[in-house]
């Protein structure tokens, strides 16, 4: 996985009716402050400078929280 700026803008989807739209970190940050089921059951649309989204699941939302939050 590329390391990615966490001033990138980010959407956190804990549900498909609430997306939560913020920079990469505001939403790792906030990934973090979820109970277990509800970080399971999220993915991050990553909007990347280039114009590219990459889309995460939960498993790798962890990783990149792990990297990207102190």
């Amino acid at each position: 996985m590329p390391i990615t700026d966490p001033d990138n803008r980010a959407e956190l989807i804990e549900t498909i009716h609430q997306p939560w739209k913020a920079t990469l970190g505001e939403c790792l940050r906030r990934w973090n402050g979820l109970d277990p089921l509800r970080r399971t059951q999220s993915y991050l649309v990553i909007e990347e400078n280039s114009g590219n989204r990459l889309t995460l699941n939960a498993a790798m939302i962890a990783i990149m929280a792990e990297r990207l939050v102190a």
